[in-house]
């Protein structure tokens, strides 16, 4: 599916199959090989999966497919959405990458890189866990959501509460508006009255907030909230705000999101799969398993005698697996050895294997289970086992052609470090860095009786618990500044040009979105300054290492296709 996104990339792709039919009617003339003859022009859809086998390059005796082409072409249009860059992707060059990494490949296989013990530990290895992944996607094939469970899963996503709420600084004080509460007085009375007296923080009227959007403690005292209840007070710290919260649930409601309905569906799907999955395992593992259970209740990791590097070497079957593999002592204890990584005797010194026994031999029956399930089935004769298995091992191989037949001839001077790090000035320097507190206001002409105010020695903090007109935190499209080192290049416009040439303690103000005002107040800037030589000097080697690793690959490539045999039938436009 992810290839309609290229539709707005390319649509159509020439192949010009320009010297195939021509050298072949020279062969059979016997004029040798050669690129006169007659041409076939093909404009072909690059998604029409009817395509997907039509050769677009030769390499030897390899071909190039469109489908490979395609894959190629999706992971390319991947990366420059991940970077944010308009897509500007050849089509040639790409095919011309694929045949260079053909030939990379083929020399590779000729230098005998793939029957290396590690490329085959590692291919094998992937193998039995690409034979184990299809099959459980086999298992979990049937499996349909739970309705209602992706309908709580959708509600408890969009649930939306009402809250009208007040922010005590003591305890006691809000207390005293439970009990009134409790005596009958009217909440909302009550929390006008508080604010207007100064004894609390609140809003003026309830707003809709999202569950997952509310502070921890909030969330839990509103979930179980009846409509129209008021809660006991709850004691709050997050995000410098500390206090005692009594708050009234007004209403709930439960907007509609087409967006999260889906996912809400998708997940109860995940669900339905995994318990699916997991009756199939159960199934499996009980026609096909046979577990010695004295073996397994006797062995006991933590006695003093043989010993658990005694247990090693234990050949006593644990379980064993119909027409398969037996698991022992042996294979047991290996793996608990690995489990605890930090060391077996240190485990065992503090009792904490037999207690992971059962766990560690359920997952070792398993793999082997799933493994021997997966060859009576044939799945490692299915074309997407093959396939994926083919992927995998040419990305191991290309991998260990660079790093045994190309890098060790990559060579990074300190000299040349030195340089590169004298030429990039501005490479290697730390930014411009402002620290500045903001007040938001609904009009510039506030924010400008503010600006007044703090020029003239006003205590920022005192005015901004009491300027008039200020916006309330959260305000939609507000933007808030707390004082924290920012860097000046990711500042928004207004900002950065107000703030420009400031020094610290000066105030400024400037305009943003919605028409907001904003009071800046500057505490400290920081000036651009180089770094360290020693503080880059791996990441340079590292940057120049990689230039130069990819110029050899490309004149590994460009050596290997002067020897071969290579045709591109894709071009930019057959005439």
């Amino acid at each position: 599916m992810r290839n309609l996104g290229l539709v707005s990339l390319v649509t159509l792709v020439t192949l010009c199959l320009t010297g195939r039919l021509g050298r072949a009617a020279d062969e059979e003339a016997g004029k040798g090989d050669s690129t006169s003859g007659p041409s076939v022009t093909l404009r072909v859809p690059m998604l029409a999966p009817e395509f997907a086998d039509l050769p677009v390059a030769i390499v030897n005796d390899e071909t190039v497919h469109l489908k490979e082409l395609n894959e190629a072409l999706a992971s390319s249009h991947e990366d420059v959405q991940e970077r944010k860059m308009a897509p500007k992707i050849n089509v040639v060059d790409l095919v011309n990458r694929l045949v260079n990494v053909r030939l990379l490949l083929g020399e590779a296989r000729t230098i005998g890189l793939d029957q290396l013990p590690e490329v085959r530990e590692l291919v094998d290895a992937f193998a039995k866990g690409a034979r184990r992944q299809l099959l459980l996607q086999e298992l979990g094939k049937g499996a349909s959501p739970d309705k209602e469970e992706a309908d709580k899963i959708y509600r408890d996503a969009v649930k939306e509460y009402k809250i009208r709420s007040a922010l005590f600084g003591k305890e006691e004080v809000a207390q005293e508006m439970e009990k009134d509460v409790a005596a009958g007085r009217d909440f909302n009375e009550l929390v006008d009255e508080v604010i207007r007296e100064g004894k609390a923080k609140g809003d003026q009227q309830g707003n809709f907030v999202n569950g997952k959007d509310l502070q921890p403690e909030i969330a839990a005292a509103v979930s179980s909230l009846a409509v129209g209840a008021v809660s006991p007070p709850i004691k709050i710290g997050y995000n410098r705000t500390e206090g005692f919260v009594v708050l009234k649930l007004e209403e709930v409601r439960y907007p509609e999101d087409p967006a999260v309905r889906e996912g809400a569906e998708r997940l109860a799907l995940t669900h339905a799969r995994e318990k699916l999955i997991q009756e199939q395992k159960d199934k499996l593992t009980k026609e096909n398993v046979t577990f010695r259970k004295k073996t397994i209740k006797n062995l006991d990791y933590e006695a003093k005698a043989p010993g658990f590097e005694a247990l090693l070497k234990d050949k006593r079957v644990l379980a064993e697996i119909k027409g398969g593999k037996k698991i022992t002592v042996a294979d047991l204890t290996a793996a608990l050895k690995e489990k605890f990584y930090h060391g077996a005797g240190r485990a065992v010194e503090e009792k904490r294997v037999n207690q992971k026994k059962k766990e560690v031999l359920d997952a070792l029956v398993e793999k082997s289970l799933l493994e021997q399930i997966a060859k009576n089935k044939g799945i490692d004769r299915s074309p997407r086992f093959k396939e994926m298995t083919e992927e995998y091992e040419k990305s191991v191989l290309f991998g260990a052609f660079i790093q045994k037949a190309v890098a060790p001839d990559v060579k990074i001077t300190d000299a040349e470090v030195r340089a590169y790090y004298d030429e990039k000035t501005t490479e290697f320097t730390y930014p411009e860095m402002v620290r500045v507190r903001s007040l938001a206001f609904e009009n510039a002409a506030r924010a400008q009786q503010v600006l007044e105010k703090l020029q003239k020695g006003a205590d920022f903090n005192w005015t901004r618990a009491n300027a008039e007109g200020r916006l309330k935190e959260g305000t939609k499209g507000m933007w808030t500044f707390e004082g924290i080192p920012l860097l000046v290049k990711d500042l928004p416009g207004e900002v950065k040009k107000a703030v420009s040439g400031a020094k610290a303690g000066d105030v400024r103000v400037c305009s943003g979105p919605e028409g907001y005002a904003y009071v800046l107040v500057v505490d400290d800037t920081i000036a651009p300054r180089r770094q360290p030589f020693d503080e880059v000097r791996a990441d340079i080697r590292e940057k120049l290492f990689t230039t130069k690793l990819n110029a050899a690959v490309e004149d590994w490539a460009a050596k290997l296709r002067a020897a071969s045999r290579v045709e591109v039938y894709v071009t930019e436009g057959c005439k």
